[in-house]
């Protein structure tokens, strides 16, 4: 099913289930038609600017009906989605194609989520419309005078939502008070924010975490990257690399956690294994 929601500038929301005459009818027939869902769901009238073009993709499974080739249903939403509409997508149950799911949230600036059978779908659907329902900036666009930004995630920004907030972390060459330009639209017209930061030219302690917070939201990225287009060898190498560095448990590297108080034997056959309440050598 593909629900068409148009959100007006004041916030009330046009909900439009595709043909009229059965609007407020939904028969199950057995077939997941993705094809035509996103023929339909896609179409959006061009001429108000002011509202924010949003579709969200309900599915229970992998495409049986029209097309079925993946490849063939990503041209098709890069054809029709001509209206530049973000698709939120919510795959539900074990059987789903996530390859294509995530593509088509990833391409259009919407988010994927999944619910699984013995999760309440109602819970997570009404918490993304009562965010959707509020758009507040749309085609954010972070730029930093004075500093190179490297690194960034996420890479392009999502839209903001009234009650939402978006972190980006990143890694920076250049230091001192620079200004942060935040760009975008609001109810179609140009918006630009600026703010002064900090930018420290050797670690803060108060700051020790950013770091790690900054390597796992790049593994998440490069784990995609590979999930999505297989496993490149410098995608998996960075992320060993990583992991590695930032101590992250990652599908290519795993860490020994030693209990609180006991200690490992510091070579094989060294007979020095420790046990609560041994002192280490110094």
């Amino acid at each position: 099913m593909a629900l068409n929601a148009c959100l007006r500038k004041n916030g009330e929301a046009e909900l439009d289930y595709g043909d009229r005459s059965t609007m407020g009818v939904l028969t199950a027939t057995g077939g997941t038609n993705i094809e035509d869902a996103l023929g339909r769901g896609l179409v959006f009238d061009e001429d108000e600017p002011e509202r924010v073009p949003i579709v969200v993709f309900l599915t229970d499974g992998i495409p049986t009906v029209g097309n079925t080739r993946p490849a063939d249903l990503l041209a098709l939403a890069r054809e029709r989605n001509v209206g530049k509409a973000r698709i939120f997508v919510f795959g539900v149950g074990a059987d789903v194609n996530t390859h294509l799911l995530d593509t088509l949230a990833a391409e259009s600036g919407g988010t994927r989520d999944y619910v699984r059978e013995d999760e309440n779908i109602e819970v997570k659907t009404s918490a993304l419309f009562a965010k959707l329902s509020h758009p507040v900036m749309t085609d954010l666009e972070l730029a930093v005078e004075g500093v190179r930004l490297t690194r960034v995630v996420p890479a392009v920004l999502p839209d903001l939502f009234r009650g939402s907030r978006i972190q980006v972390v990143g890694r920076y060459v250049g230091s001192g008070p620079q200004a942060i330009r935040l760009k975008g639209s609001v109810r179609g017209e140009p918006h630009e924010y600026v703010y002064e930061g900090a930018f420290a030219a050797r670690p803060v302690a108060e700051h020790e975490f950013v770091p790690s917070l900054w390597a796992e939201r790049r593994v998440g990225v490069l784990l995609d990257a590979i999930r999505l287009n297989g496993h490149a060898p410098e995608l998996v190498d960075e992320v060993r690399r990583l992991g590695t560095e930032y101590h992250i448990v990652t599908p290519y590297t795993s860490h020994l956690i030693v209990e609180e108080g006991l200690r490992v034997a510091s070579g094989p056959g060294s007979g020095r294994h420790r046990g609560p309440g041994d002192t280490p050598t110094p």
